[in-house]
């Protein structure tokens, strides 16, 4: 499977890790903001660089683009390379909307290509084991999701970057920009949401989007839940997600189960108080291995011709509950997501 990359930022580096260490993947070649930016990359990852992007899609020798650039650009990106004949890896989110992520979905539907969003904490262990548990009903009816998701970015943080903290090109900030990872750990764990009443809002930081959010909502399933997300808390938390049913709890913090009890289940374990969570909880940047594992298991799918475990739909999903809480905290009103 032959790479390009589009977007020499700090993300890309997770992607060109991952494809130089997958056996069956290549790096072809990227490109970036300018020719000068695509050549400094290309000269230090010893690949091709590109001078634009449109000559990185039309290129004959790529067959996935990994679209690495920030988010504002990640839809029509996307609808671009589908329209190049090229599967697309996107990171996080899909989209900065619910309708510019159907864009994308609608057009590799119609180039007959695949993409997938980068979810790479889906596959830590322990995620999978929670996701393994509840599938099995081994808590019974689920009753109460709550995620938390408390992290620290300063006000130079901002500043630093003129696109950072803006609704043109994050979408949103602790929510979107932040959170989004543990909200689609929270979906794909707990299922979909129907219902959302939340407030957003900048209360510390001089930017755009919020810094501070925080919702209640109702999952399909009938569950209750609720979402707190701050890049204002000083010193950051990190993230917690706590799920409650009928027969037991599973809590993780971060990507690791810190409560596991289950009613007369025999395995039942809280971790030691101190005992640290896989990552920090300063919202640092994650391991790289989890896009290797994501990156890998994409390639699979296309080689195998089946769907990639985390899809353009599980990408929307999330996006949709975020805009979902900017909308009901512009109009104070509940907001009902798409039936699933």
């Amino acid at each position: 499977m032959r790479f390009g990359i589009i977007g020499c930022g700090a993300a890309s580096i997770y992607h060109v890790t991952a494809v130089n260490n997958i056996h069956n993947a290549r790096l072809v070649g990227a490109s970036g903001a300018s020719e000068a930016e695509a050549r400094t990359f290309s000269e230090k990852y010893g690949t091709r660089p590109f001078s634009s992007t449109d000559e990185l899609l039309s290129c004959p020798d790529i067959d996935t683009v990994c679209i690495c650039t920030p988010s504002g650009l990640h839809s029509r990106l996307a609808v671009r390379a589908a329209e190049h004949g090229k599967n697309v890896v996107i990171e996080k989110p899909i989209a900065l909307t619910s309708e510019s992520a159907d864009e994308v979905i609608l057009a590799c539907e119609k180039n007959g290509v695949t993409g997938t969003v980068i979810s790479q904490l889906r596959f830590s262990p322990d995620i999978q084991k929670t996701a393994a548990a509840l599938k099995g009903n081994i808590l019974g009816r689920l009753l109460m999701v709550n995620l938390s998701m408390k992290y620290h970015r300063s006000q130079e943080y901002y500043d630093r970057a003129a696109w950072r903290g803006t609704w043109s090109m994050d979408g949103g900030g602790a929510l979107m920009n932040q959170g989004i990872h543990g909200i689609d750990i929270m979906l794909y764990l707990a299922g979909g949401v129907k219902s959302v009443c939340g407030y957003a809002g900048h209360i510390i930081r001089n930017i755009e989007v919020e810094d501070t959010a925080a919702a209640s909502l109702i999952f399909n399933n009938g569950a209750f839940g609720s979402i707190v997300a701050s890049t204002a808390v000083t010193p950051a938390c990190g993230r917690l997600l706590e799920i409650h049913g009928e027969k037991g709890t599973i809590i993780l913090d971060e990507n690791r189960i810190s409560k596991w009890y289950i009613e007369n289940g025999g395995d039942n374990f809280e971790l030691p108080r101190g005992a640290a969570p896989l990552f920090a909880g300063d919202a640092s940047a994650p391991p790289p291995e989890g896009h290797e594992v994501q990156i890998a298991e994409f390639v699979d799918a296309l080689e195998n011709n089946r769907e990639p475990a985390v899809t353009l739909e599980d990408g929307r999903r999330a996006v949709e509950l975020i805009t979902s809480v900017y909308k009901s905290s512009e109009t104070g009103r509940t907001v009902f997501t798409r039936p699933e």
